[in-house]
């Protein structure tokens, strides 16, 4: 799988960003939330580098569904709603989806939403939700290989390993924008 350049077509989107430590693309973390700080400093210059730099909209929140339900509350409350949201992980993207569906938003209709992780729940039929898919075996055996090399008192070379995500198109975000001028 390539790298997906973005969404099209849609107007400034959002992203509830979730727990920090509950997932991640890199292998270790020197402090709790820097994930988090350069994930949304990332979020931000893409935005900018798009011309959406005035729809940025980042909404804290957690890593459930609860917290997705939440952040659509807060999404629905506010003046500019967005066309497109990336949740933290898959399960804030189905409370997301089940919230937008129950205010009457189709998804992926009038809202595409993108999940994180390529959970279980992204694979339910009535979901079908489009994720980011991290390799959770090689973040595992990576983690386990650099901590036994730690505790041997071994050097461990880079201090940060980035994994490469691969999109799953499903059908929660419309085809065209995953598509279009890709």
């Amino acid at each position: 799988m390539r790298p997906h350049r973005g969404l099209r077509g849609h107007a400034a989107g959002g992203r509830p960003p979730g727990r920090p430590g509950s997932s991640g693309d890199h292998v270790r973390r020197r402090r709790v939330g820097c994930h988090r700080d350069r994930a949304r400093r990332a979020y931000r210059a893409a935005m900018r580098r798009r011309g959406l730099g005035d729809g940025i909209r980042v909404i804290r929140g957690g890593d459930s569904v609860d917290a997705g339900v939440a952040a659509a509350r807060l999404v629905l409350e506010g003046e500019r709603r967005p066309t497109a949201v990336i949740g933290y992980n898959d399960d804030v993207a189905a409370g997301l989806v089940e919230s937008f569906g129950s205010a009457g938003i189709g998804v992926p209709g009038d809202m595409s939403i993108v999940g994180w992780d390529d959970s279980p729940v992204a694979r339910l039929p009535h979901l079908n939700l489009t994720t980011v898919h991290q390799d959770p075996v090689e973040m595992s055996r990576l983690a386990v290989e650099r901590s036994v090399s730690r505790l041997r008192g071994e050097m461990v070379g880079e201090r940060e390993i980035v994994l490469s995500p691969g999109l799953v198109a499903r059908t929660s975000p419309l085809a065209w924008c995953l598509t279009a001028g890709a």
